[in-house]
């Protein structure tokens, strides 16, 4: 199991992974304990070990599989009788499992079925399901044009956030960052 320095942000679930906590203020060798509570669309409280002064969590293969995907609240505590200091708060972003999806599962966000809904129905070529998209209560079909791509643009700037997170997940550094310079005399 690969052991992280840090808690994870985001995990498949059925996947297993563990992560080393080193905590001055609340060293195991000090009697203190650390756990984790994960709050979302189900719940899961994971205590770690000791390793020297460090803490270990891991949370199993089974355990992550058990989990409904969706976005967790993550808190670390520790304790040492009766204190308890939150040393911790994070948010956690569980995938399914690819393996127990369904065929014909639609892997897109809302804000990218949204968007492409609303450039079908701007392209008038929208199919049939598409054209009567409802949003809010109103048919996209009915939209005033300046209303739909007002929409558009801001279902455009969810999706390209959406998928600056991802590239930054995966470890690809983030396309949008721009690095300016200025050349001239007197510098």
């Amino acid at each position: 199991m690969p052991e992280l320095e840090r808690e994870p942000t985001c995990l498949i679930a059925g996947d297993s992974v563990a992560w080393r906590r080193e905590l001055a203020d609340y060293p195991a060798t000090g009697g203190w304990a650390v756990a984790y509570a994960l709050r979302g669309p189900d719940s899961l409280d994971l205590a770690a070990t000791a390793d020297g002064d460090a803490h270990v969590v891991e949370l199993t293969a089974a355990a992550s599989g058990a989990l409904a995907a969706g976005r967790y609240l993550v808190a670390g505590f520790a304790t040492l009788g009766a204190e308890r200091a939150t040393f911790y708060q994070g948010e956690l972003e569980l995938s399914p499992n690819p393996a127990s999806l369904a065929a014909g599962h639609d892997p897109r966000t809302h804000a990218r079925r949204v968007l492409e809904a609303i450039e079908a129905v701007l392209e008038q070529r929208a199919t049939r399901d598409q054209a009567s998209f409802t949003l809010n209560g109103r048919a996209l079909e009915r939209w005033p044009i300046a209303d739909l791509l007002a929409f558009r643009d801001r279902y455009r700037r969810e999706v390209a956030g959406e998928e600056a997170a991802a590239r930054l997940a995966a470890g690809l550094g983030n396309p949008r960052r721009t690095i300016r310079t200025r050349f001239g005399r007197g510098y």
